[in-house]
């Protein structure tokens, strides 16, 4: 693999902040589809430079878990959101595993990088 590409993929990647802040503004305001376009553009991003690390690693099994944790991880913020557009409460339990989530998934890439 390129190291070019590897690198770009990595620096994408831990842009996840990034996807927290579409993500509250997108929430936030609600009713601008923009914010939520972005989100999504930027979620495609993370799965995909995700994908190209996960090559890279040979696919070990510490990082296939930690990617399959941060798909679902974006498949709840798009529950979320697509419930806050339609006007509905969500369910809390949506929100803990959400937060739950979004504290184990960045955990286990920093904590990965030493394996």
């Amino acid at each position: 693999m390129p190291a070019e590409l590897l690198s770009a993929s990595l620096k994408v990647h831990m842009m996840w902040g990034l996807l927290l802040l579409l993500f509250v503004l997108a929430a936030v305001f609600r009713r601008t589809p923009v914010l939520l376009w972005l989100f999504r553009l930027s979620a495609l991003a993370m799965v995909a430079s995700g994908l190209v690390l996960l090559i890279a690693v040979h696919f070990m099994p510490f990082f296939v878990l930690k990617a399959v944790l941060g798909v679902l991880l974006i498949g709840l913020a798009e529950m979320l959101l697509a419930r806050l557009r339609r006007g509905e409460r969500p369910p809390a339990v949506l929100w803990v595993l959400f937060v739950a989530l979004f504290i184990i998934v960045p955990f286990l890439g920093y904590n990965g990088a030493s394996l």
